[in-house]
C-alpha cells in the first residue's frame, strides 16, 4: 500500500512471485524444525495478504516466536487481536520521522503516519512485543532527529527501537531522496 522510497521491494502489491500457500507451510516447518528462535514474515507488506498470514501464524503457534514487520497500513484493532489469537508474538512498526508530512513522503501514502503511530501504541497495549523501525538518512543522523524517533517510539509504547541506514537497494538505488 505504500511506496517507500528506501524499501527493497518495488512491488509489494504484485503477488504473482509469491511462494504457494503449500510451499510456504513447508517452509515454516523447515524453519521449526531447524531449531530457530523466531520468525519473521516481512514484505513489502505482510498485511497485503492478510488471510494466508494468520494461516501461517497459527501453523507456528506456539513452536516458534513469529513476528512481522509493518508500515501499519492495513492495520485495525480487530486485526491485531486476530493476528495475536493466531500466534502472533511482536511486530516491527516502521516509523521514520517524527513529522507526519515527512513520514507521510517518503511512504507515498497520507495515513503512514498515523497508521505507524496507532499501530504501535495498540499492539503494545495488546501485550505484543513491539519494536519500532527507523530508516534513517545520513541527514537525520547529523542532525539528531533520530532522538525525536525514539523518543516518539517510546512514548507509544514500544520495547525497542531498530535504527536501519538506507542501502542503494531497490527503490533507493533509483531515488534522488535517499542521502
Amino acid at each position: 500500500p505504500c511506496e517507500c522510497y528506501h524499501c527493497h521491494v518495488k512491488n509489494s502489491q504484485d503477488r504473482s512471485q509469491d511462494l504457494s500457500k503449500t510451499k510456504t507451510l513447508e517452509v515454516i516447518e523447515d524453519i521449526i524444525d531447524a531449531d530457530f528462535l523466531v520468525l519473521f514474515f516481512v514484505g513489502g507488506e505482510p498485511l497485503s495478504a492478510f488471510d494466508d498470514l494468520v494461516e501461517y501464524l497459527k501453523s507456528a503457534k506456539g513452536r516458534i516466536d513469529t513476528r512481522i514487520f509493518t508500515s501499519g497500513v492495513g492495520v485495525t484493532l480487530e486485526r491485531l487481536k486476530i493476528l495475536k489469537e493466531a500466534g502472533l508474538e511482536g511486530i516491527c512498526v516502521s516509523i521514520d520521522h517524527t513529522d507526519e508530512e515527512v513520514h507521510n513522503k517518503q511512504r507515498k501514502h497520507n495515513l503512514a503516519f498515523k497508521n505507524a503511530c496507532f499501530t504501535i501504541s495498540e499492539a503494545s497495549k495488546l501485550g505484543l512485543y513491539v519494536s519500532a523501525v527507523c530508516c534513517t538518512t545520513s541527514e537525520m543522523v547529523e542532525s539528531g532527529e533520530y532522538k525525536n524517533v525514539v523518543d516518539l517510539a517510546e512514548s507509544l509504547g514500544a520495547h525497542s527501537i531498530q535504527l536501519n541506514e538506507i542501502r542503494p537497494v531497490g527503490r533507493a538505488n533509483e531515488s534522488n531522496d535517499s542521502t
